[in-house]
């Protein structure tokens, strides 16, 4: 088992919750970028590896990421909700965000 694996094994224990598939996947899929992904952007991505996760299940990981504060949720005006990995396996990650608003 590498070590990124197992922090993030114990951070998902210590939470109360597993270290799913699902979870995983997701969360490459956000440490892998620097854009800001839609749910359904991630979905999209997540499929390739896995066609059995469903979108539903990309939402329902995307809370609980969010309720343990790995990940970010943001709202920039463009109708849809994005998410950004805030917290990296070993420490915070930081930036700041600006919107043009005209």
């Amino acid at each position: 088992m590498n070590r990124e694996k197992q922090t993030w094994d114990e951070r998902f224990r210590k939470e109360g919750f597993r270290f799913t598939e699902p979870r995983k996947i997701i969360l490459e899929v956000l440490s892998n970028t620097n854009e800001h992904p839609s749910a359904e952007d991630i979905f999209m991505i997540v499929r390739k590896k896995h066609p059995k996760i469903g979108l539903t299940t990309v939402y329902r990981n995307l809370e609980i990421l969010e309720c343990m504060r790995i990940v970010t949720k943001f709202h920039f005006g463009d109708g849809c909700h994005r998410y950004e990995l805030v917290e990296g396996n070993q420490k915070p990650l930081h930036h700041h965000h600006l919107v043009c608003t005209s």
